[in-house]
């Protein structure tokens, strides 16, 4: 019989292999038993869903976190490979690090899946060299009310989103059960901190106290490498002191989006066009845009855009003579600009 160790397991996420300290792999068939009038116990089983599986993995984070973008856009997909096992078909159901002093930083991640495990599995190593992980020594925040960097303790971020998976309709049996075609959301998504820091406040308004800053992992060379935001309200704080200890306080604090910085527009080129036309929209802080919308209407992004200018396509559903303010929405709130645009050549009624 062959055994093998950790060193013989290689783990890779969307093809990329991963400083990775524990990975869990479970794959579970949903079967229930089949009851006859008569008979008191059940001798047959039936499935009564495709089969489902959950990794969940913590590896260091040793620079810019590329599965970090996967909680804006929760509904894509990451390959997931244990050892040559894989499962294509991998969603970011939670992600979140603790950051205690002197500390590397670490990365919890959670993956839900939707389809039958390929491969076989491999004895392979990872060809990943030796690199020191980014520590919390260097780590900075930048803004902030309450919580500044030099009286904090310790910091923990959570993300989490409860998903669904969406199947289609089957003309015959698949025994190998059938892949799910995408996921929904059964609840937004989740995100929240927990602060300790040497703070001696606990009054609280009713309302909750709102707080807005980025946490800043950097390397030995002072190099930004991964930033994450909080653009939240603290909602609970406890104080407490125990012996041998310093007086410390535990601030929660809640959000409804990821955060960031508020998008501005400086401007738009053309001020007018036809339906199906593109517009520019200059600005800043254009960085994991939600929607963009010309007046009432909603429109798409063309191409790939960056933090300080977007494409849009004008609305083919838009009649001619509309004219109005266009609109951006991005992780860190929403933003309308000045400059209105107006549609010359679109939808035309008459009466």
């Amino acid at each position: 019989m062959i055994t093998h160790s950790q060193k013989d397991v290689r783990i890779k996420l969307n093809n990329l292999d991963v400083y990775c300290s524990n990975v869990t792999v479970t794959y579970d068939s949903e079967v229930n038993p089949v009851l006859e009038v008569g008979i008191k116990g059940g001798y047959e089983y039936v499935p009564v869903s495709p089969q489902k599986g959950k990794m969940e993995i913590t590896y260091f984070l040793t620079g810019a976190d590329p599965l970090a973008n996967n909680m804006v856009s929760g509904r894509t997909p990451v390959s997931l490979d244990f050892g040559g096992l894989t499962a294509n078909s991998g969603y970011l159901n939670s992600y979140s690090f603790q950051a205690e002093p002197h500390s590397p930083v670490e990365i919890k991640a959670s993956f839900g899946f939707y389809e039958k495990i390929d491969g076989v599995f491999v004895s392979d190593t990872s060809p990943l060299p030796e690199i020191e992980p980014l520590s919390v020594s260097e780590m900075s925040l930048g803004g902030g009310t309450v919580v500044k960097v030099d009286n904090i303790k310790s910091l923990s971020y959570g993300y989490q989103c409860d998903l669904a998976p969406i199947y289609e309709v089957q003309s015959s049996l698949n025994y190998d059960g059938a892949p799910a075609v995408g996921v929904s959301r059964k609840q937004p998504k989740k995100v929240e901190a927990t602060l300790s820091i040497y703070d001696y406040d606990l009054s609280l308004p009713i309302t909750g106290l709102k707080e807005t800053f980025k946490i800043n992992f950097k390397d030995k060379n002072n190099n930004l490498k991964q930033t994450y935001a909080i653009n939240g309200i603290i909602k609970n704080k406890s104080m407490g002191a125990r012996i041998g200890d310093r007086l410390i306080s535990d601030y929660s604090i809640g959000q409804a989006n990821l955060g960031g910085d508020q998008p501005t527009i400086t401007g738009i080129h053309p001020l007018s066009g036809s339906t199906g036309s593109t517009i520019y929209i200059s600005g800043t802080n254009f960085e994991n845009i939600n929607t963009t919308h010309l007046g009432d209407y909603p429109c798409e992004i063309s191409g790939v855009y960056s933090s300080t200018g977007v494409n849009i396509v004008v609305s083919k559903d838009i009649i001619s003579g509309y004219k109005a303010p266009l609109s951006v929405e991005s992780q860190g709130g929403r933003v309308i600009g000045d400059y209105s645009y107006e549609v010359t050549d679109g939808l035309t009624y008459y009466f």
